[in-house]
């Protein structure tokens, strides 16, 4: 299974988890331009079979991209409100302690399925965007 990571992680997220097993792809290495559209690259996420994570809870109601996000069915992680305003070593720290409950949860979510990764507490389903 790939995880595939928008410009809300650090790359150095990636090597950490790259070294520990995972499938981990930045938004960078697949689409040379930073400021490419959600609309662009979700289908194409899409179309691989990636999961995706990202602190943009907004890509589920922006009239640009609802639809888009919609007809993808990503299986998506939405990292807590507050994550992309940390440094860089706190995001890290947090997401990792948060991974392996992630895992667990994309190797048995179906199509569609999208989870809030909060601040505190379990990983909860969210229901329809």
């Amino acid at each position: 299974m790939t995880f595939f990571f928008d410009n809300h992680h650090p790359p150095e997220l990636l090597k950490l988890l790259r070294q520990q097993g995972v499938d981990a792809v930045h938004l960078r290495e697949q689409f040379s331009d930073r400021g490419l559209d959600d609309a662009i690259w979700i289908p194409e996420i899409a179309a691989r079979g990636w999961v995706l994570v990202t602190g943009d809870l907004r890509i589920r109601s922006r009239q640009s991209e609802k639809p888009v996000f919609q007809q993808a069915r990503l299986i998506t992680f939405f990292l807590a409100p507050g994550y992309t305003s940390k440094t860089r070593k706190v995001q890290i720290a947090w997401l990792l302690g948060q991974w392996p409950e992630m895992e667990v949860l994309a190797a048995t979510a179906q199509p569609g399925d999208c989870f809030l990764v909060p601040q505190k507490g379990k990983l909860r389903k969210l229901g329809a965007g």
